[in-house]
């Protein structure tokens, strides 16, 4: 906890005198501990820092194996550095055995940064350390090239899963249905729920999100109330993007009264508002003007409590 405050607020100095009296005290410093370190590093920019790190990981009694080599990399990628993610792996590979998650990390990073073609390779060198590619991997390359609006690639790639016994999971189908909702393309967005329900897929949180997001897109504000009701009933529980999500579409077609009842809703989900949950209700009111002076200092304050509380 100490370790991530200070990180933070980049107190590295006292980071490291503070892990040294860890190391004395005996065993309190963990790859958790040494994680946090590396992060906070790389948040900063400190590439090299982080990398050096990792290496002098055993001095803090944390070994260094493929966990903690893939926490180096999973950190590096997270902070938009795959480079240095993959330059890391390039010169650690020899000394530390890499496993599919090694080279899953490194696949998902370059799809994220929407290096498409770095992907690929780094598919090709897992098949040559003997390690089949699944369903993770394909997710991120499909993420990709949802990423680069090129759907034809990504059903493509969604076909070519069967083909090597892959079935795809909920994540996959999630990540292919809202950025087609992003793009308006609704109808094969709605093809896809269709191809995740014949496939006999279950449905969690964040597809259901994605759901509701479409059909707020659409402007079919009942169909998203409805499919609210219905996550609820399958006991899927919804979170603080399935209400910010709800209350934007509300207010994009003047629903103020709806918004506001999700807003109040949240404590029985125990969902706390964030500034997205208020932030579209803001906008509406000084749209239309028909605010009460009361409402808008009372959102406004709890905006501000939010603020307080980051």
């Amino acid at each position: 906890m100490m370790v991530d405050i200070l990180g933070k607020s980049k107190q590295f100095d006292v980071i490291w005198s503070l892990i040294n009296e860890m190391v004395c005290l005996g065993g309190l410093v963990s790859l958790t501990t040494m994680t946090k370190v590396m992060r906070r590093l790389a948040g900063v920019g400190r590439w090299g820092d982080a990398i050096k790190t990792f290496k002098s990981i055993e001095s803090f009694g944390v070994r260094k194996d493929t966990i903690a080599m893939n926490a180096l990399l999973d950190t590096l990628c997270k902070e938009k550095s795959v480079k240095h993610a993959r330059d890391a792996f390039l010169e650690l590979r020899d000394e530390v055995q890499p496993n599919a998650s090694s080279f899953n990390i490194l696949i998902h990073g370059w799809s994220k940064a929407r290096k498409i073609e770095e992907a690929i390779r780094m598919i090709e060198e897992m098949r040559e350390f003997s390690y089949t590619p699944c369903v993770i991997t394909f997710t991120s390359l499909i993420e990709g090239y949802c990423l680069e609006k090129n759907f034809r690639m990504a059903s493509a790639i969604l076909n070519e899963m069967s083909g090597h016994g892959c079935q795809p999971n909920v994540v996959t189908y999630t990540i292919i249905m809202h950025s087609l909702a992003k793009t308006k393309e609704i109808q094969e967005a709605l093809l896809v729920f269709e191809m995740m329900k014949d496939d006999g897929c279950a449905p969690d949180t964040s597809f259901y999100n994605s759901l509701i997001f479409l059909m707020g897109k659409s402007g079919k504000l009942r169909d998203a109330h409805h499919i609210f009701e219905q996550m609820c009933k399958n006991g899927i529980l919804p979170d603080v993007t399935t209400f910010n999500t709800l209350i934007s579409a509300s207010c994009d077609y003047s629903e103020a009264e709806n918004a506001l009842k999700l807003v109040f809703s949240m404590q029985e989900f125990d969902c706390k508002p964030e500034i997205k949950t208020y932030t579209p209700l803001l906008k509406l009111c000084c749209k239309w003007k028909w605010i009460s002076y009361d409402l808008a200092f009372d959102l406004g304050f709890r905006c501000l409590l939010v603020l307080l509380n980051t």
